[in-house]
């Protein structure tokens, strides 16, 4: 529950926040119900989710600092299209898309190099066309995963990382 909590956390944001919905209130999910309250801070939207799990946090923006843990960093010279930062108890971490005028190959390589240097090791790697997508994990429960898709410039990147999920 914890891995997909903090992937679908910033598209229930999303959803909640872009239809126009209440501010706060409770939604009914399939593990029960949620209450929901939103606010935002200039260009930062923070919700936070209160289930029979805990609560959750998300908050979400282009200009927000992402959560990465030791190691991982974004893109150099790569611009951020969007971030958030999920809390689930002492689970952590960060959603972030960017862009870059670099290949998905040198992107992947980048992050594959990063990791290393931070005790992660490889699990997983997949290239077919213009799409690469590189992830790992380290024995203190650091994850991450990095997708790199594009044929022309610029590339699209996803970096998701983060602590006990």
């Amino acid at each position: 529950m914890r891995l997909a909590t903090f992937l679908l956390a910033p598209a229930a944001v999303l959803a909640i926040s872009g239809c126009g919905s209440e501010r706060e209130g409770t939604v009914q999910s399939e593990d029960g119900e949620v209450a929901y309250e939103i606010s935002e801070d200039g260009e930062t939207t923070n919700v936070r989710l209160n289930g029979d799990e805990g609560e959750v946090t998300v908050d979400t923006g282009a200009n927000l600092k992402p959560d990465l843990p030791d190691g991982l960093a974004v893109y150099p010279g790569a611009t951020i299209t969007s971030a958030s930062n999920v809390g689930l108890g002492e689970a952590a971490g960060a959603l972030v898309t960017m862009e870059s005028a670099d290949s998905p190959e040198k992107i992947v390589g980048w992050y594959k190099d990063q990791a290393a240097k931070a005790g992660y090791d490889i699990d997983s790697e997949v290239s077919t066309g213009s799409l690469r997508i590189v992830s790992g994990k380290t024995a203190d429960g650091r994850e991450f995963n990095v997708v790199a898709n594009g044929d022309d410039s610029p590339t699209t990147v996803q970096l998701t990382a983060g602590r006990g999920l």
